[in-house]
């Protein structure tokens, strides 16, 4: 009953913040790149926008934060989609077609990907809105298209498929067209601890990427249902929840060493900030963030604690009979010897936090 008080706590906490006060979203769209820093060296630049890192989608801000502090390597795969403008010029092929009436076909030199058919009815379907090739020779090369590059729209008209794009040039007698773009990208950055303002006057060491929101934030509360906020409720919940186990797989198979481990004073610690910085509403979703976590450590497959129960009730089911007494107080007594190993190291990673917040 213990982690299922833990959930119910969580999702109705993210449920009254997000039906209340909306959520918050910083899009993954870099507004600033810090000179120096990991971004700026592998190339990102403001505008691009943060598509994955490590293979993982990044929709925003706090997806971004997450994957680098989950990153066990200092090096980081970085897909990014970068905008362009292109101003491209027309020119006049012969038209293959014999019977048509336009001899003179007006074509930009980009050629599109191969028509995709339709799973169920095999009929092609449009071909998609990006680049597949570019002509030799054609405006497109000068400008500098290139393969892959995704089209937006053509002199502010928004292009869902390719077939648009043709129909567009050939409707219009301008020789002279707008094309917006987003390029993917594939960078690599290498992360360093950076020392940063913590709020409160002291520096800390974190590793960073090194790059700054854009100033444009989207208030989801503004449009924000009550059916929407149960349904961003529970799916923050499942977010934390893949973010925490993610985090203690790393630990248990050696990936990410036992100095991330935190306990009551980390907590105490975290709670203080958080209340200075977020109020009342930003220590309530702490709080929410904290009770899925202690949910999680509840269902663990340790003695002692729920889940640890459930294993010893699964083994007496397999082998249809009960543990004998003596059998289940070793287990219990390893249970406990285990959890007071955790407690210790997360009080000794606590102090070396607080000394080297105070001290370095």
């Amino acid at each position: 009953a213990g982690p299922a008080f833990n959930y119910l706590f969580a999702i109705v906490a993210f449920i009254g913040i997000f039906y209340s006060y909306g959520k918050i979203v910083y899009p993954s769209v870099v507004g600033a790149v810090v000179e120096g820093e990991a971004a700026d060296l592998a190339g990102i630049k403001p505008g691009d926008t943060i598509v994955s890192i490590n293979g993982n989608k990044t929709p925003d801000f706090q997806a971004i934060g997450n994957e680098i502090t989950l990153s066990t390597s200092d090096e980081v795969s970085v897909d990014v989609e970068r905008p362009l403008t292109f101003k491209l010029f027309t020119s006049e092929i012969e038209n293959p077609c014999s019977v048509c009436e336009n001899k003179k076909e007006k074509i930009l030199g980009l050629m599109s990907l191969p028509a995709p058919a339709d799973e169920k009815t095999g009929e092609l379907l449009p071909s998609p809105a990006v680049v597949g090739n570019v002509m030799s020779g054609s405006s497109a090369e000068q400008a500098g298209f290139l393969s892959g590059d995704m089209l937006d729209s053509v002199n502010g008209v928004k292009l869902n498929d390719f077939t648009q794009l043709k129909d567009y040039v050939s409707a219009h007698v301008d020789d002279e067209f707008e094309i917006k773009v987003r390029r993917p990208l594939h960078l690599t950055a290498v992360l360093r601890e950076t020392k940063f303002d913590s709020g409160d006057g002291k520096l800390e060491k974190r590793r960073m990427l090194g790059i700054q929101s854009t100033a444009g934030i989207v208030f989801s509360h503004r449009n924000m249902t009550f059916a929407n906020a149960v349904k961003s409720g529970f799916g923050e919940a499942w977010d934390v929840t893949v973010t925490t186990l993610r985090a203690v797989g790393q630990m248990i198979t050696g990936q990410r060493g036992g100095q991330d481990v935190g306990g009551i004073i980390r907590i105490a610690e975290m709670s203080g900030d958080v209340s200075k910085s977020g109020g009342l509403i930003g220590f309530i979703y702490f709080m929410a963030l904290l009770s899925v976590n202690l949910g999680l450590i509840n269902i663990l497959p340790i003695p002692v604690l729920d889940g640890g129960h459930v294993v010893i009730y699964l083994c007496e089911m397999v082998i249809r009979r009960e543990l004998k007494p003596r059998v289940k107080d070793y287990i219990f007594k390893f249970g406990l010897f285990i959890i007071l190993a955790i407690m210790v190291l997360a009080t000794w990673n606590d102090m070396v936090h607080l000394f080297n917040r105070w001290f370095d």
